[in-house]
């Protein structure tokens, strides 16, 4: 794809996000005015607004699937709290399209596979005691939630620490403290 028709795209849905997070009415002419462009130009992207969002929501649920495949979790203790930070500055950045899928069908599909991912992650051999299943659960709730931005706190930092131990110790078999 041409790195203009790129560039208009990103635009286009950037403005969208950007107007959704404001919580206006949503016309293609508010979004094409924000993006700088012509509504003719919105229509050589997008089919409507639906269309738009639908891609919108697409393209983060792809960008979070796509970067827990890149980072798998493999290591323990600092390597899981580097990679516990480093995706939750990832996320971040996702929040506003990650907040708007959370309501939808795409979003329950979305948290139904990263769920399934961090399981496989947790339980590579297929066997689970009753204490790992404990941590591996909790583990996962609390990264489903930071996922989709219903984590009850705002204090990032103690929520990645004790996401990290609760992998760790899910991971060793609960064996840890």
């Amino acid at each position: 794809m041409d790195r203009r028709v790129m560039r208009t795209r990103r635009a286009i849905m950037e403005a969208y996000v950007a107007l959704r997070r404001q919580k206006v009415s949503l016309t293609v002419a508010l979004v094409a005015d924000q993006a700088d462009i012509g509504r003719g130009t919105f229509y050589l992207h997008f089919k409507d607004i639906q269309d738009l969002e639908d891609q919108v929501l697409r393209e983060a649920a792809d960008q979070v699937l796509q970067r827990l495949d890149q980072t798998p979790l493999t290591a323990r203790g600092q390597a899981t709290r580097d990679w516990v930070a480093s995706l939750m500055l990832f996320l971040r950045d996702l929040a506003p399209q990650l907040g708007m899928l959370a309501d939808t069908g795409q979003g329950l599909v979305l948290r139904k596979q990263v769920q399934a991912k961090l399981e496989k992650w947790l339980q590579p051999t297929g066997a689970v005691s009753l204490d790992t299943r404990g941590y591996a659960a909790a583990a996962i709730d609390v990264a489903i939630s930071g996922l989709f931005g219903d984590a009850g706190t705002t204090d990032t930092a103690t929520i990645n620490a004790w996401l990290a131990g609760a992998l760790d110790r899910a991971r060793e078999g609960g064996t840890k403290a």
